[in-house]
């Protein structure tokens, strides 16, 4: 039985899963269903998600600083986008027109 504002995990495919350099237990994962899901190995289940990015391959990417994800998602508008890890919230947008 779940426990009450216990996340479940994707509802839809995952395309991909990356470990952040910065924090060896640290992993986000993301797929079709909109939400980018972050876990930490030491406990079960994820630890929290941001809703927005449709991904659909490797788009995925953890920066340096440690605080920062980028993500890339299959749609036209606002595709590029940038979230602070320490708030858990979209950050910013850059700005990319693949029909170049």
């Amino acid at each position: 039985m779940k426990e009450k504002g216990q996340l479940c995990g994707h509802a839809n495919r995952i395309f991909c899963v990356k470990f952040s350099k910065a924090d060896q237990n640290l992993l986000a994962t993301g797929g079709w269903d909109n939400n980018i899901f972050l876990y930490d190995l030491r406990k079960k289940g994820p630890i929290t998600a941001m809703y927005g990015p449709l991904v659909c391959g490797e788009a995925i990417q953890f920066h340096s600083d440690g605080v920062t994800l980028v993500t890339g998602s299959y749609r036209n508008d606002e595709c590029i986008e940038i979230w602070d890890l320490r708030k858990f919230k979209r950050s910013g947008v850059l700005d990319f027109d693949g029909n170049q």
